[in-house]
């Protein structure tokens, strides 16, 4: 049996909702082919499947949609950006995060005004008037504004929102930021703590499913992938060959920045004709310290040196897991 496979294929399947268009869609196909997830999809379909859990059936579907389906439990799970997961959902009560950071979708929420506004910080818009406001982002803008004790009126936010303050439809805008490069082209600019929101990809879940023993276990699954795949992005592995005893070549190693690995080298035989004393040694190093690396080993006199990408690296239980663990029961309680 796989080794990605869990317990039963008998019972319904368990729908993950995942974004069906747009950079969020290559970004989350790309996600899962790096943690050795095969989505399977013909091409015009919204349903999918992944091979190496045969329990989850995959459907492509926009962002809202997703977030609706896992607060009304069709879908079990599902990944959105975490900007829109707050506009639509109750965090906690209707939904539950599992992973806030899957490292693409990164943007923040914030206030836009006119360049030839005199204002550069939120503290200084304080002025009893009321602003008009466009934006796609109701909820979490109201919230915002109400800390501030700022008056705002909602102008409907469909479209390109940075015209709307040139074209008088409104004062300023909120809308998700990246570079702040369109801002800038628009004669718009942010200001001293205007910012709403930071986001990212998001995984969560529907509350009640996760009291499902086996949902529960493929949301352990899939943290412990994405964790153990970010994990890796940080790492090489490293082969090398250095002639030499054990017991002669770890006080070597020890005392060069950067070759002790994860927990320590790994020292094997390597057999030899010419009957020499020769060991491989096996490391996982920062990528950042790659360079000092190679020539440490060299200095050591180590040759046949490969350099290897790590796909993933598994080490505890995810704390993200415990969290998980704890919110679930909390839940539980109330």
């Amino acid at each position: 049996m796989n080794v990605f496979t869990l317990i039963s294929e008998k019972n319904k399947k368990i729908r993950f909702g995942l974004p069906s268009k747009g950079r969020m869609y290559n970004k989350t196909i790309d996600l899962f082919k790096k943690c050795g997830l095969n989505i399977e999809k013909e091409n015009r379909s919204y349903l999918a499947s992944i091979e190496e859990i045969p329990e989850i059936e995959i459907v492509f579907q926009r962002q809202e949609d997703i977030i609706q389906g896992v607060k009304t439990g069709i879908l079990s799970f599902g990944i959105c950006g975490f900007d829109i997961i707050n506009e639509f959902a109750d965090i906690q009560r209707e939904i539950i995060v599992i992973h806030d950071a899957l490292g693409y979708g990164k943007c923040s929420l914030e206030v836009a005004i006119p360049k030839d506004w005199s204002a550069n910080s939120i503290t200084e818009m304080v002025n009893g008037k009321a602003y008009r406001v466009a934006s796609k982002f109701p909820k979490l803008s109201s919230e915002f504004f109400d800390k501030f004790n700022i008056i705002v009126e909602f102008v409907k936010g469909a479209g390109t929102l940075e015209v709307s303050p040139a074209l008088g439809l409104s004062d300023f805008i909120i809308d998700l930021v990246s570079t702040g490069q369109t801002l800038e082209d628009n004669n718009l600019k942010r200001i001293k703590n205007g910012k709403i929101l930071s986001s990212e990809a998001t995984f969560f879940s529907n509350p009640e499913a996760l009291e499902d023993q086996k949902i529960m276990e493929i949301a352990k699954l899939l943290l412990e992938l994405f964790e153990a795949t970010f994990r890796a992005e940080n790492y090489l592995s490293i082969n090398v060959n250095m002639r030499g005893q054990p017991d002669q070549i770890m006080p070597r190693l020890f005392t060069k920045k950067g070759l002790k690995g994860l927990d320590g080298p790994t020292i094997s035989s390597v057999y030899n004709q010419n009957k020499q004393d020769m060991f491989a040694i096996h490391i996982i190093v920062s990528k950042l310290n790659l360079i000092n690396v190679i020539s440490n080993l060299r200095e050591l006199g180590g040759s046949g040196i490969i350099v290897s990408k790590v796909d993933l690296i598994f080490e505890n239980e995810p704390e993200r897991y415990i969290q998980l663990l704890q919110s679930v029961n909390r839940r539980a309680i109330l």
